[in-house]
């Protein structure tokens, strides 16, 4: 499969050195040789609409609506001119690169997502500080909005300064890790990025009471045995679906280990074992729990660990 299919990443921008670090990140990912369109989108904030309903109705209220939207366009140019300054630095190419800049509408998250996912882009790329209405959750209310929202363009979302170049995608016993393998290969195919395929297996612990598992020694043997050729079947497809997309074979591992019955600090431990500063999750299916689509673990991975970037898939 070729490697020259271009792909096309959004990066939100507000202006500050958060929101431009992730241009640091698609460089390392990778670099300026790659085929790729960086499309920078800066989504200008709006006051509330009953004010601008009202504008006309004083005249000098309706200059300083003017100014505002003078304001917000001047700021607009500045950021985008900052960040695509920064991407010509690391040797992109201008014409690969898009400054886009849109008045607010539906919501900072909504407007983003809305754009991403006209233009079919294949990811949004995105510090969880970086942006200004980012107070309130953990990571932000943009960031968990766009997570909420964003059904078909993939997230992806950084925290600290990622500097690990490897990238992990947990696999489970649903379709989840074909999800984000199919998406893993696409997007890193024509790089040389090594991929872990990770799977830690369920304790026995959390279907029985800790003090019982002393007892039961030839059992723990058999659970750890059948759950771990259980898993065999999803590891290798998605190795598969790797391989397909042009992942070369020596650059994806797999790996098995028994769980602690704490899947994500599992994962965030195999992460810094084997050097990865990305990790892949598929969505789950929607639901109504607070976790929606991207999954309790992924969102406690998100919360307790720093430089990673995790992509929602």
């Amino acid at each position: 499969m070729g490697d020259n299919i271009s792909k096309m990443v959004v990066i939100p921008l507000d202006g500050t050195g958060k929101s431009l670090q992730s241009v640091h990140y698609l460089d390392k990912l990778f670099g300026s040789g790659h085929p790729l369109q960086v499309a920078l989108l800066y989504i200008m904030p709006s006051l509330p609409p009953f004010l601008v309903e009202n504008r006309m109705k004083d005249v000098e209220i309706a200059k300083e609506f003017k100014a505002v939207r003078e304001e917000n366009d001047r700021i607009a140019g500045e950021v985008l001119e900052q960040g695509k300054n920064l991407l010509l630095t690391q040797g992109y190419a201008e014409e690969s690169i898009k400054e886009i800049r849109h008045g607010e509408k539906l919501g900072i998250a909504q407007d983003i997502c809305m754009w991403a996912e006209n233009e079919r882009a294949d990811a949004i790329l995105l510090h969880s500080r970086g942006l200004t209405k980012l107070e309130g959750f953990f990571m932000g209310q943009v960031t968990m909005k766009l997570l909420e929202c964003c059904h078909t363009c993939p997230v992806w979302v950084m925290k600290g300064t990622p500097m690990a170049e490897n990238v992990l995608i947990p696999v489970d016993m649903t379709d989840r890790g074909y999800r984000a393998a199919d998406h893993a290969g696409f997007m890193l195919r024509g790089t040389d990025r090594k991929i872990t395929l990770f799977h830690s297996k369920q304790a026995l612990d959390s279907f029985v009471p800790k003090a019982l598992l002393s007892g039961i020694p030839r059992i723990r043997a058999m659970w750890s045995d059948e759950s771990g050729e259980k898993i065999g079947p999803f590891m290798k497809k998605s190795r598969e679906i790797l391989i397909d997309a042009g992942i070369p074979e020596e650059n994806i591992r797999e790996k098995i280990r028994d769980g602690s019955g704490r899947p994500d600090k599992d994962i965030m431990k195999e992460a810094r074992e084997s050097d990865c500063g990305t990790i892949v999750f598929g969505r789950q299916p929607p639901t109504c729990d607070r976790d929606f689509a991207m999954g309790s673990i992924a969102l406690r991975v998100l919360e307790n660990t720093s430089d990673i970037t995790v992509w929602v898939v």
